[in-house]
């Protein structure tokens, strides 16, 4: 590693801080809401769109979790800046028939920015999502962008932003700013 000690002790110490943030968004925030979801008998992996405010919209709140569990083991989290803005998008929106629907699956595994660390489970994360999903409705990225493919580094913000347009999905691992 390119790291000095001292550097190591301070990537030890983010690491840690962003353990306990997530830790007690679970315990604070997450569990409480999954708990109820549970009461209601809401099945597991249901949408849920969180609409965090004031300073909670800086959080990762679809992160949040333990050792033992995470929001991912229970819902699919998306976010919404007021519920006015998700009730319209809701009702303007169409359905659209699954063989229809166009994907892009996106990863930046290497962050471009030198204060991020890589992000490990990204890559096992878009082909676990690429398994799941048939492979003609996914949208090309080029080679070298594209984590599922020998050398692919990752998608470009030049990339995701012209073919974002063409997506009735997107799925998108990445450091979030």
């Amino acid at each position: 590693s390119n790291l000095d000690d001292e550097e190591k002790r301070e990537l030890k110490t983010q690491r840690t801080i962003l353990r306990h943030v997530l830790r007690f968004l679970w315990d604070s925030i997450v569990q409480p809401v999954v708990e109820k979801l549970q009461e209601l008998s809401i099945q597991p992996g249901s949408h849920i769109w969180w609409c965090p405010t004031g300073r909670f919209v800086h959080l990762p709140i679809h992160a949040a979790g333990t050792n033992k569990t995470s929001c991912s083991d229970y819902v699919v989290s998306s976010y919404t800046p007021t519920l006015g803005v998700l009730l319209n998008a809701r009702k303007e929106s169409t359905q659209i028939l699954r063989q229809e629907a166009k994907v892009l699956l996106a990863a930046v595994p290497k962050p471009c920015h030198g204060y991020l660390s890589e992000l490990p489970s990204t890559v096992e994360e878009a082909r676990r999502v690429s398994k799941a999903i048939p492979s003609e409705l996914l949208i090309a990225i080029p080679a070298d962008e594209d984590v599922l493919l020998e050398g692919g580094s990752g998608v470009r913000a030049e990339t995701l932003l012209k073919t974002v347009s063409g997506a009735s999905i997107l799925h998108l691992a990445c450091h979030g700013l």
